[in-house]
């Protein structure tokens, strides 16, 4: 027969395995789904704006580099404006400006002022200055938007075509430029962006370098190709991809700079823009020239913005650096296929470590942490070498899936710590019940070697009498056989065995009888091991009333075998009784049950000092010294009967409660008392009414 623990056991296992490999399928199906969700979230632009901010955020921290001395800005400062008692410079001054740079010959000159209208005097001489000047480049705003007052079209000046450029800053959704447009206009005829054409002059002059067309139809200059920006990619997902622009590289790079009233007042200029691209524009906050850049936003003070011709030589200074100096003038984006790729193997790599740290909380922590910084250093020295990572929703997914695998860990691991504990518990109280079981078997077994030697009398009269009946059956079947074989013709010998017939039946009816009051005596009084003394009444005909002197020494004669087996110990010996003359011969009452609660206080008092601090002393052989349990009667109006012992000894309530039902038949109260002081425990069993309830 198979046994019922070690199935049990099958089945609680074969639960849990389909409870972890259920709790796993839900992991990975919510992972995923995570994974998917951040992605989608991405992908409509709720993360755009994070994914620029720590764009900005690399920019900033990069190291700075040395001033660009391929560029000179000349710019109309707040002083310059004071000085001239005007916003604006008049036509004749700028030409005079033009006139002195061109002096120093430099390889290009940029104006960054719109003059599509006469401002003062000297309209023509700055137009002659265009005519004798090809190395200069004018600007306007073509790509505006007619009718927007803030970004209305504004024509160039009335220069040759050739010279003409546009002054255009491209503006994410949080009105900072991050890319730059290389040509602003594509449609034919394009017009370029200002800084590209003096990188144009400047790599043609300098290093006969001309632009051309590259790698699906992409700029080329020299070795150098310059791809457009496509939405959606990178940080970016729902932006403008109009016009020819990059995902710029902005440089942490200074340039030289001095303004317009030293340059017309030919101060500390000389040398200074010789071979050089020279940027006039405005240098004045005032003028609202300026723009926010990556650089622009700190966490201390109030946003710094970049100057329009500052812009404009910051495209000029990147295109000429990738041209000479291989340094990219574009961030790598990876592809929106390749970040879901990424997403889903870190998520992954993510599943796969905190499943291995489940339930280590410290442990995740550290890994998340650590993860964190591991993939922000990454991201940015990615970044120093023009890549571009997705650190954003990287570090979303990472941290979202920490919170949520380690939350679903804990949450099922709580429930399965709740339903082990419970089935702890209930298998517990299936031990604790065993338990007590067996301790209620050894006290049954300890009890009926009270009873036993009575009650087998009972038995052997039983067992004697249906031997005694076998042997007459067997002598009567014996000369049966035999006179069978006379009786052929005799008819005395018929008559014969017609009565020996008779009296086999009479003796096989005893038998019978004898057999089925045996049985209904076992099955009385033995149907299960723990009701073995729910009936008394056999044991109490054989003994008959007794005294309360009598019961007692009756208990200690059946029990003196039994306990000297378990403890070694004489009951005679160790148990003293001291009786008041004149009550120990109450009314007589029959003691089956009083037999049994002498039984488990003494049992008690034998068994609970053998172990922890209150283990009796033992001598050198190991052999245990038990304590004098000495019973008296005190009789005061109402007798009682007090075992006491010199210890402190605990009795089990299951125990209290057992001698209490048995001694409600004699209608008497048990009691059990601690002495601290003394350390000494009493049995106290207190009659109200000495007497049995049958008389």
């Amino acid at each position: 027969m198979i046994n019922r623990v070690f199935l049990r056991n099958i089945k609680q296992k074969n639960d849990k395995n389909r409870d972890n490999i259920l709790f796993n399928l839900i992991k990975v199906a919510l992972g995923l789904l995570l994974i998917l969700g951040i992605g989608e979230i991405r992908n409509r632009g709720s993360l755009q704006w994070f994914e620029w901010v720590n764009l900005d955020i690399f920019f900033q921290l990069r190291p700075s580099e040395s001033i660009d001395d391929r560029i000179v800005l000349v710019g109309q400062t707040e002083d310059d404006i004071k000085n001239m008692k005007s916003a604006y410079l008049s036509d004749r001054s700028v030409a005079q400006l033009i006139k002195i740079i061109k002096e120093g010959k430099p390889v290009a000159i940029g104006l960054d002022f719109l003059r599509d209208q006469p401002i003062g005097e000297g309209r023509q001489e700055l137009l002659n200055i265009f005519n004798n000047t090809p190395n200069l480049y004018g600007v306007g705003k073509q790509t505006g938007i007619p009718g927007d007052p803030d970004f209305a079209p504004i024509a160039p000046p009335p220069i040759n075509f050739a010279q003409i450029t546009e002054a255009s800053a491209l503006e994410d959704g949080d009105s900072v430029v991050r890319r730059q447009l290389l040509y602003p206009k594509t449609t034919p005829p394009a017009l370029p962006n200002l800084g590209l054409v003096l990188a144009f002059m400047y790599l043609e002059k300098q290093k006969a370098i001309k632009p051309e067309e590259g790698e699906r139809k992409a700029l080329k200059l020299g070795r150098a190709t310059f791809f457009p920006f496509s939405n959606p990619s990178g940080p970016y997902t729902q932006a403008d991809d109009g016009g020819y622009q990059i995902s710029f590289n902005w440089r942490k790079i200074k340039f030289h700079v001095v303004s317009v009233g030293d340059v017309l007042a030919r101060k500390n200029i000389s040398g200074l823009f010789d071979n050089r691209i020279v940027i006039i524009g405005s240098y004045a906050p005032s003028k609202k020239d300026k723009f926010l850049t990556p650089y622009s936003r700190t966490l201390g003070d109030s946003p710094r913005e970049m100057f329009g011709m500052e812009i404009q030589a910051q495209l000029t200074s990147a295109m000429i650096g990738q041209v000479l100096d291989d340094r990219p003038i574009s961030l790598a984006f990876w592809s929106p296929r390749q970040i879901l790729h990424w997403l889903i193997g870190c998520g992954i790599i993510v599943y796969v470590v905190l499943t291995f740290l489940s339930r280590k909380w410290i442990q995740i922590v550290i890994f998340l942490l650590g993860s964190s910084a591991i993939l922000g250093v990454i991201s940015y020295f990615l970044f120093l070498e023009a890549m571009w990572f997705p650190l954003v929703p990287s570090l979303i997914i990472l941290w979202s899936l920490g919170i949520v695998l380690s939350g679903l860990d804990y949450e099922f691991y709580r429930v399965v710590d709740n339903r082990t504990i419970k089935e702890l518990n209930q298998r517990l109280m299936e031990l604790n019940q065993q338990l007590m079981n067996k301790l209620e078997r050894r006290q049954a077994y300890k009890e009926f070697a009270v009873l036993s030697d009575q009650f087998s009398d009972k038995i052997n009269k039983e067992l004697q009498n249906l031997f005694n009946l076998k042997l007459v059956l067997s002598e009567k079947e014996s000369w049966f056989k035999q006179k069978l074989k006379e009786s052929i013709n005799h008819g005395k010998i018929s008559l014969e065995l017609n009565q020996t017939w008779l009296e086999t039946e009479i003796a096989t009816e005893k038998i019978f009888e004898s057999f089925d009051t045996l049985c209904l005596k076992l099955i009385n009084h033995f149907p299960r091991l723990e009701n073995l003394f729910s009936n008394y009444d056999l044991f109490d005909e054989i003994w008959g009333y007794l005294t309360i002197e009598e019961a007692l020494k009756l208990a200690i004669k059946c029990l003196n075998s039994t306990y000297f087996k378990d403890y070694h110990v004489e009951l005679e010996r160790i148990i003293q009784m001291d009786f008041q003359s004149g009550h120990s011969n109450l009314e007589k009452v029959k003691p089956g049950r009083f037999i049994i609660v002498f039984n488990r206080i003494v049992d008690t008092i034998l068994s609970k000092g053998q172990k922890g601090e209150n283990a009796y002393p033992k001598n050198q052989a190991g052999k245990i010294y038990y304590p004098t349990i000495e019973i008296k009667t005190v009789y005061k109006n109402k007798l009682k009967l007090t075992f006491t012992v010199e210890y402190l000894i605990e009795t089990s309530l299951y125990n209290i409660l057992f001698c209490q039902e048995q001694l409600d038949y004699y209608k008497a109260n048990l009691l059990i008392e601690q002495d601290n002081t003394k350390g000494q425990t009493h049995w106290i069993i207190d009659w109200n009414i000495w007497h049995s309830p049958d008389q």
